[in-house]
């Protein structure tokens, strides 16, 4: 499990301050890993920002996995998604 947060005045060369707030985690059970993750960006006079990303991961070999990813944005007030596939081979 992680958290952070961070804070930054003139964030983006901007007179604007910007407080960056992450918190997630992963579970392993056995092969399987399952992860999930949340943003949310304070930013003074633009609004929040938010992602919600949420993985599974499933090892193969000892030098293979396959990984999947979804997420999900809010940023400005557009929502969007992004969705990836991996495979990872190790040598």
């Amino acid at each position: 499990m992680i958290g952070e947060m961070a804070h930054f005045s003139g964030a983006g060369g901007t007179a604007a301050d910007a407080t960056y707030s992450t918190l997630g985690a992963t579970y392993v059970l056995d092969q399987w890993s399952f992860s999930g993750t949340g943003t949310v960006v304070n930013t003074s006079g633009a609004g929040r920002d938010k992602m919600l990303a949420l993985g599974i991961d499933r090892q193969i070999t000892d030098n293979s996995e396959i990984n999947f990813g979804l997420a999900r944005f809010d940023v400005g007030g557009v929502k969007s998604t992004a969705v990836g596939l991996a495979a990872v081979v190790s040598f």
